[in-house]
Formats: structure tokens, C-alpha cells, sequence
């Protein structure tokens, strides 16, 4: 079993002693090496570091938040990051679209499983500067749903302008996203992970596999059970 070396930084002890004791007792795999309640002695621990893999962040901090503390690495840091946070649940959804993985206080156990699987399953990893830079916008949007998410796959990070999607259809654990240019792109993400993000009064899961963009209907078709025509056919 392949070991994930990862650091933990929380100004609340508790928090810090809580989450250790859950790695400990459910994710063997991961290596604790380090710990902070300081974001800038961890910077400093971390700066010349090459074999650290993950980083456990919380946001809220007395001595500088978790984005300012990322904000410290000129270019990406070497190491992935999980944020752990209390935040409301128009944050979270920041965190879905910007393609960071996150846990919220208190910590469910299995909640933690699963997002180090996630990790393990990771192939290659997303594009850090487009990730921040979406995830810092979609925390200052004032609207409930974003205008713009980012779609991580083999390739790369696509950031796509959500007027842009016609259609999502599910496949599995997989989703394909069909855009007005008539191109597609396939992510390893369920189509109810989409459902909670885009705005239902636009993007209507007409049918179990199917979710449209209700701007994007050219005819209802009558029939047995009727159907829907889309602009790009």
C-alpha cells in the first residue's frame, strides 16, 4: 500500500488532536509527519520540503488564513491540499467547482475515507494556478450558483463558462459535459455532484442520466413519453 506523507495545520489543538486520531484508526495508508497550529513555522518546515504528498489546511487562522498561507508558494507548492473547514455551504460549493477536495468540521470518519481514496485514485493532478485562481472567485461571487467552473481530467484543467453547457449525461461514476462548440469533455464526477452545483431553475435533470440546460431547448416532442429536443440536435 503506497504511503501518503502528509502535514496538518490547525490553530485549534483539538482539531489537530481529533484528525490524527482519525487517521490513525481509518487511514493507515497516510503518514502523519508533521503538525502546526503555526502557518508560518509550517512554511517554513515545508518551503525546502520535496516529499511531503498532501496537506491538511484549515482556512480560518488567527496568524494568516489558509489561502494566505498558499498565497506564500511563488508558484504551486509541492504538495496537494485538502482544506479543512467550517465554512457555509455557498463555500463549499467554491470548493466543488474549483476541483479542491475539502472536509467539513466536525470531520465525519467516513467522509475522510472516501476523500483519501479519492486522493489515491488521482491520476494526474489539476492545473494549481487555475484552481486557486477559481476557487478565490467563486468565494468572492455574491450568487449562489457559478458562472464558471473548472473540469479536471487526464489532460488538464478546462474552465468552462456554464451558459457554454447544452447538456451533462452520466455514465457510471463518469459525466459527460456537451458544450455550444460541439466539443464534450468526460470527468470522473457523478452527475448528482453537477445537479448540486448548477442552478436548478436552469439545469433540469429531466431523466436519470440526463441533465439539461433549459435555455438550450429548441422542441418538446410528443410521443409516449415525450422527449426533448436540443439546439445542437
Amino acid at each position: 500500500m503506497h504511503t501518503i506523507k502528509a502535514v496538518l495545520i490547525d490553530d485549534e489543538e483539538l482539531a489537530i488532536a481529533s484528525l490524527k486520531w482519525q487517521l490513525t484508526e481509518f487511514c493507515p495508508q497516510v503518514e502523519l509527519v508533521a503538525t502546526f497550529t503555526s502557518p508560518k513555522k509550517a512554511f517554513n518546515f515545508l518551503e525546502n520540503r520535496q516529499d511531503i504528498n498532501l496537506c491538511f489546511l484549515d482556512i480560518d487562522m488567527p496568524e494568516m488564513s489558509g489561502f494566505d498561507f498558499l498565497k506564500l508558494w511563488e508558484q504551486s507548492p509541492p504538495f496537494d491540499v485538502i482544506f479543512a473547514t467550517a465554512y457555509n455551504e455557498f463555500a463549499i460549493k467554491a470548493f466543488k467547482v474549483s476541483a479542491f477536495d475539502y472536509l467539513l468540521k466536525p470531520i465525519d470518519e467516513d467522509e475522510l475515507m472516501g476523500t483519501i481514496v479519492k486522493y489515491n485514485k488521482k491520476i494526474i493532478p489539476g492545473d494549481w494556478n487555475t484552481k486557486i485562481d477559481l476557487l478565490f472567485r467563486n468565494l468572492q461571487n455574491t450568487n449562489t450558483y457559478p458562472d464558471r467552473i473548472s473540469l479536471s481530467t487526464r489532460e488538464g484543467v478546462h474552465l468552462v463558462n456554464v451558459p457554454q453547457i447544452i447538456h451533462l449525461e452520466a455514465y457510471k461514476n463518469y459525466t459527460t459535459v456537451y458544450l455550444k462548440n460541439q466539443s464534450s469533455i468526460v470527468v470522473s464526477k457523478t452527475i448528482k455532484e453537477f445537479e448540486s452545483l448548477l442552478d436548478p431553475f436552469t439545469f433540469i435533470r429531466v431523466h436519470q442520466s440526463h441533465i439539461i440546460n433549459w435555455q438550450e431547448v429548441s422542441t418538446y416532442q410528443r410521443g409516449q413519453n415525450g422527449s426533448l429536443l436540443l439546439t445542437d440536435g
